[in-house]
């Protein structure tokens, strides 16, 4: 317990603008809730001098490295959860979620502190309590110990805009008192927040895809009517390279997406990875002027699976529309790519049991690992092992938005004409070879001649791509590492990772743009 010496002085709340204001006059019954209770969880951090990120506030900030406790939560005193000794800041963030179908007239939000705080929700601040004016940093203690040693309860009535369906956050910052040779010895942070809704008449618009029908590969959905009517073929068909015949292409020449080539899909896929972000629509997939967009995009959606997302983004498959290709021949595939932290485009084979029996990578980006590098990689069963073949090559300079065009390309043919059983994958950029492997067990999987499909996406997040909106130069990969080190940052803070030469995701320009697609087979 501190001393009393400061117990007459009282912590002043400052004038805060639009306390308790409406929505509007109520139409339908209202209904009030504790969204956040003293038994809910938070996420917190409390380490010498943190620095958790430009926008830790924000609803879309991943805090997946902060630790999570049970409210109260502090030190050397009563709490469900002690984060360990008061550094001059600790940061918290409590979320909880809003309906998509009702109004908020009203909410407020009621706090115990020890020594004082600033208050945001959804990154606007609502309320400081026993710090100074102006910007606060990760050295500024609070104005003075807390008399009422975080024992009493304040409550601050915040403006219902700024609150949102789906996700919200309550951020806090606890500031300790102190100088420059001591700093308090106990901590105490404790939140609540209510809400009233009403039902709304007419509810928010997100963008729902349309019913999905399952396929052993992927979740996909029929196209918009936008997309209905198929790709009109070029007239004349492309050269094809010495020593192979054009057996299929898609020079995307039409207004829409030909679907008797690709689906587009409406899904979360690749969500395994618990760090992606998107949703995949139809919506983010685009034909114009000659050329497919994969649009990766920041906006908040429900996915068809119901899940609700702060991105959207595309992805198209040839094995939905029932296009399965030769087990040898060259795909090949021209391109810009956009470059940014978080954001994943690729271009794959996926084999007709599924990418777990084998995946060519003709062409990935990991732009905060190497900026204006394509790696290209061989999975094949665990009978071989993963990864058995990879490279990275450094293809173009990279720029905030889409690069240069680019041809990416891999011939798979029988090392002895006739046996499929060996196989040598010759992977290319602009012509000129990258890299060779030969693959002497592949009988293990070759199966019929309809081999692979074709996969074009454009993921955001996931734990080798990074967050497109915090965190730069970090991954989430192995518990956490800096992207161009492979190591754990220094003090297990994202913000002690290098970052030279990346940025997060331009959103100005985050599109994933394929001028064509072909498919060889031998001559």
């Amino acid at each position: 317990m501190k001393s009393r010496l400061f117990a007459g002085l009282a912590c002043v709340l400052p004038a805060i603008p639009a306390l308790f204001v409406t929505a509007g006059q109520a139409s339908a019954a209202t209904t009030t809730s504790e969204v956040i209770s003293s038994a809910s969880t938070c996420s917190y951090v409390n380490q010498p001098d943190a620095v958790p990120g430009w926008n830790w506030t924000s609803p879309t900030f991943d805090d997946s490295w902060w630790r999570k406790g049970r409210q109260p939560l502090g030190h050397r005193e009563a709490v469900a959860t002690d984060v360990g000794s008061p550094q001059t800041v600790a940061y918290f963030r409590c979320s909880f979620t809003l309906p998509l179908d009702q109004k908020v007239q009203a909410a407020e939000v009621s706090l115990r502190v020890d020594d004082g705080a600033l208050v945001r929700l959804n990154g606007a601040e609502i309320a400081r309590f026993n710090v100074p004016t102006g910007t606060l940093t990760s050295r500024t203690n609070a104005t003075s110990i807390d008399p009422y040693d975080g024992q009493r309860w304040q409550t601050v009535r915040a403006d219902p805009a700024l609150l949102k369906p789906g996700k919200n956050i309550l951020a806090l910052q606890v500031h300790a008192a102190g100088n420059e040779t001591w700093t308090s010895g106990d901590l105490t942070m404790e939140a609540r927040a209510r809400v009233t809704l009403e039902a709304s008449s007419t509810p928010t618009p997100m963008p729902t895809p349309k019913p999905v029908t399952t396929s052993n590969a992927a979740t996909t959905t029929t196209a918009p009517t936008t997309t209905n009517a198929p790709t009109t073929a070029p007239t004349t068909a492309p050269a094809a390279p010495a020593g192979w015949r054009l057996l299929w292409s898609d020079e995307f020449n039409g207004g829409s997406l030909d679907r008797t080539r690709w689906r587009a899909y409406a899904n979360t896929y690749g969500d395994a990875d618990p760090y992606m972000l998107h949703c995949m629509t139809p919506d983010n997939v685009k034909v114009t002027n000659g050329t497919l967009k994969l649009i990766a995009q920041r906006r908040p959606i429900v996915c068809a699976n119901g899940k609700y997302r702060n991105y959207a983004s595309g992805f198209v498959g040839s094995r939905e529309a029932g296009r399965l290709y030769p087990l040898f021949g060259r795909f090949e595939i021209r391109a810009r790519t956009p470059h940014g932290q978080g954001l994943f485009p690729g271009v794959w084979l996926r084999h007709a049991r599924g990418a777990g029996t084998a995946e060519v990578d003709i062409f990935e980006q990991f732009h905060a690992s190497a900026p204006g590098q394509a790696t290209q990689t061989l999975h094949f069963p665990n009978t071989i092992g993963y990864n058995v073949a990879k490279k990275g090559t450094v293809y173009e300079q990279a720029v905030q938005g889409r690069g240069e065009w680019h041809t990416f390309s891999v011939d798979i043919t029988p090392v002895i004409p006739g046996d499929r059983s060996q196989g040598r994958f010759r992977f290319a950029i602009d012509g000129r070879t990258t890299f060779e492997y030969v693959n002497t067990r592949m009988s293990t999987w070759s199966g019929s001649d309809q081999t692979w499909d074709i996969a074009l996406q454009l993921y955001v997040g996931g734990a080798w791509a990074g967050h497109p909106d915090q965190r730069l130069g970090y991954y989430p990969a192995k518990g956490g590492i800096c992207a161009q080190t492979s190591r754990a940052p220094l003090y297990g803070n994202p913000a002690n990772c290098p970052t030279r030469g990346i940025w997060l995701a331009p959103w100005q320009d985050s599109t994933f743009e394929i001028d064509y697609v072909r498919v060889f087979t031998p001559a």
